[in-house]
C-alpha cells in the first residue's frame, strides 16, 4: 500500500501537478488542479525534493532509518505519514509561524495590457477600448523571470483584457514553461464565437495542466 502511495506522489511530481518551496519554517505546497495552497513542515518538503531528484522508495526509508536510528517498520510509518499529508491535503503539519513573514510573497500579478473591450466605470486599471498600451513580449519575459527568481508560485496575468494582447498565446506558453500556477484574469468575451482561440487555450490547458 505504501509503495502505491509513493508511486502516486512521484507521478504527481513528474506531471508537474504540484509545486513547493522552502520557507524559514517549513514550506508551502501548491496543487495545480485547484490552486490549493498547503503549508507543511520541513520533513514534507524534504520528501518532495528527494522524490523529485529520483531517490527511490527503499533509499528514502534507509535515510530515515539512519537519521532517526530506528527500525525499518518505524521508518516506513514515518514515510507513509508524510505521503498521506500530501495525498489527503492534510494541513495538520503547518508551522505555527506564518511562512511569509521573511520571504517572498506567494502571488504576483502582471498587467500585460491596458486595452480592453469594455469600459467599466469601476475599473481599477482605467482600461477601455480607447487605450492602446501593451507590454512587449520581451518586457513580459523579463518580469516573468524576475518573478521566478523570487520563487513566487502563483502568477496572475491580467490587464486590461489579457486576451487582447497580440502575443497572448506566446506569453501563456512562456509562463507555463516556467512552472507557474497561472490564473488568467479575463472577462471571457474575446472567446465568444472564437472557436480557434478556444481550442488553442484548451490544448494549452491540457498540455501544461494549469488553471
Amino acid at each position: 500500500m505504501i509503495n502505491k502511495k509513493f508511486d502516486k506522489i512521484k507521478s504527481i511530481i513528474d506531471e508537474k501537478l504540484i509545486l513547493w518551496r522552502k520557507e524559514p519554517i517549513g514550506g508551502m505546497i501548491v496543487f495545480r488542479p485547484k490552486g490549493l495552497e498547503v503549508y507543511c513542515d520541513e520533513g514534507t518538503v524534504s520528501l518532495l525534493e528527494l522524490i523529485k531528484k529520483g531517490i527511490g522508495f527503499e533509499e528514502i526509508i534507509d535515510l530515515i532509518k539512519k537519521y532517526y536510528k530506528i527500525s525499518y517498520e518505524e521508518a516506513s510509518r514515518i514515510l507513509e505519514k508524510r505521503l498521506d499529508l500530501i495525498l489527503e491535503l492534510n494541513i495538520s503539519a503547518c508551522p505555527e509561524t506564518h511562512p511569509y513573514t521573511s520571504t517572498a510573497p506567494h502571488i504576483a500579478a502582471i498587467e500585460i495590457t491596458n486595452v480592453c473591450n469594455l469600459a467599466c466605470k469601476y475599473c481599477y486599471a482605467n482600461s477601455s477600448p480607447s487605450e492602446m498600451a501593451s507590454m512587449t513580449v520581451n518586457q513580459v519575459l523579463y518580469i516573468l523571470d524576475e518573478i521566478k527568481k523570487a520563487n513566487i508560485p502563483h502568477l496572475w496575468i491580467t490587464g486590461g483584457e489579457p486576451l487582447l494582447h497580440p502575443e497572448i498565446e506566446r506569453i501563456l506558453r512562456e509562463a507555463a514553461k516556467r512552472d507557474f500556477y497561472i490564473v488568467l484574469a479575463t472577462n471571457g468575451i474575446p472567446l465568444y464565437n472564437n472557436n480557434k482561440k478556444l481550442i488553442l487555450l484548451k490544448n494549452m490547458l491540457m498540455k501544461f495542466k494549469w488553471h
